[in-house]
């Protein structure tokens, strides 16, 4: 598939983006943008997708998993969980809903107006007092629900799990001999509103975002450490709440953590996804946990 780049030197660009599919199954877009030397850049992907699994685990003997899940719409999973001899009890349901859904793109920088509906566009002015401002509305509505209960006795288990929803972190690491662990996450998106003002000495970017992310733990562990992580960024993308504990010998924890952006939903929506605070929820994505998830979710 071709690509096109536009270089523009003149005062003002406003432009109309329309999705290209990247191939059969998935859509996306590239902006590239720069003033002199100071440059930006953004590549976003997702797809139509439902995808849902329910896996059980129990005997005596050695075990190892990974699950690797990459940027649906900003969301992604990492897991890597391995034992040595001993008795082991795994139970996993993951249930990952994504939808394609409109990008509208608008770019100013003085007096002049194009129109492209390329997903690759280059943008570039070379006037020091010039200055490249572009406004990005991306509706993806995605979702991930993960739940998991581990129980495990022997000479020892690694079980390390990172979730991200664009920028937000939760992540837990454990090594023990003696493991309850059971656990639930959920994050959702239907809306980013990116804002970036580039000029030959500076980018400032600010992200609005309509998510949510939920995470509960109830943990019971003998062993050599537990690590948790938790990081909520501002609008710039930066940290504004990190959290980083250890623990080390016996313990018991239990832990719910919710963190919430909202967007007002645009006037020309009807429908809107419900878990994140905003309307009366998405038909084509589930409203709520599977009914095991539910045995373990979070109070209000």
């Amino acid at each position: 598939m071709s690509e096109k780049s536009y270089k523009i030197s003149v005062a003002t660009l406003i432009l109309s983006f329309i999705l290209i599919p990247l191939s059969d199954a998935k859509i996306g877009y590239y902006i590239d943008a720069s003033v002199n030397s100071t440059s930006w850049s953004i590549e976003r992907s997702t797809q139509d997708l439902n995808f849902e699994m329910n896996s059980f685990v129990s005997g005596d003997g050695s075990f190892s998993k990974l699950t690797h899940i990459k940027n649906f719409a900003g969301i992604e999973l990492d897991e890597l969980s391995s034992s040595s001899n001993g008795s082991l009890r795994y139970e996993e349901l993951m249930q990952l809903q994504s939808r394609e859904g409109p990008v509208s793109v608008s770019t100013r920088l003085k007096s002049e107006t194009k129109e492209s509906t390329n997903e690759s566009i280059e943008i570039s002015s070379n006037e020091s007092n010039e200055f490249i401002n572009i406004e990005i509305d991306e509706r993806w509505p995605t979702r991930l629900a993960n739940y998991k209960k581990i129980s495990y006795l022997g000479p020892g288990i690694r079980t390390r799990e990172s979730y991200q929803n664009n920028g937000d972190v939760v992540a837990t690491s454990i090594d023990s001999w003696r493991l309850t662990k059971e656990s639930v996450y959920e994050a959702q998106i239907n809306r980013m509103v990116t804002s970036v003002n580039i000029t030959s000495d500076d980018v400032a970017e600010i992200r609005s975002e309509n998510k949510t992310s939920r995470y509960g733990l109830g943990l019971q562990t003998i062993g050599s450490s537990a690590h948790l992580d938790v990081i909520k960024l501002d609008v710039s993308g930066m940290p504004k709440l990190v959290i980083s504990q250890d623990y080390l010998g016996e313990e018991r924890m239990t832990l719910n953590i919710t963190m919430n952006d909202l967007l007002p939903p645009p006037e020309e929506e009807r429908k809107w996804l419900e878990c994140c605070g905003a309307g009366d929820g998405e038909e084509a994505l589930e409203d709520s946990l599977t009914s095991s998830m539910n045995r373990f979710i979070f109070d209000p």
